[in-house]
């Protein structure tokens, strides 16, 4: 089994610009992705979640996504620090 690797959402919509080209010069889906080195679930996994994005647009979700996830835990913190007191 490959190794697992962890891409940016920026990287990701990289991948999906670079299949949009050869995708144009009608190479297929399968041999896209080979060139890339992905798999196809991955392809379409990306392109559900990032197509039509600029780059700007993943770095702001990615950020706004970490940003959710850290008041969220702080919130759980502050809210199990208050009921010990």
């Amino acid at each position: 089994m490959a190794g697992q690797k962890n891409h940016s959402p920026e990287d990701m919509v990289r991948f999906l610009q670079r299949f949009g080209e050869l995708l144009a010069q009608e190479v297929t889906v399968e041999l896209a992705c080979r060139e890339i080195g992905v798999s196809t679930a991955m392809y379409y996994k990306w392109r559900q979640l990032y197509d039509g994005m600029r780059v700007d647009d993943a770095k702001l979700q990615h950020l706004n996504a970490n940003s959710n996830s850290y008041t969220s835990w702080r919130n759980q913190l502050a809210s199990t620090d208050s009921g010990e007191l």
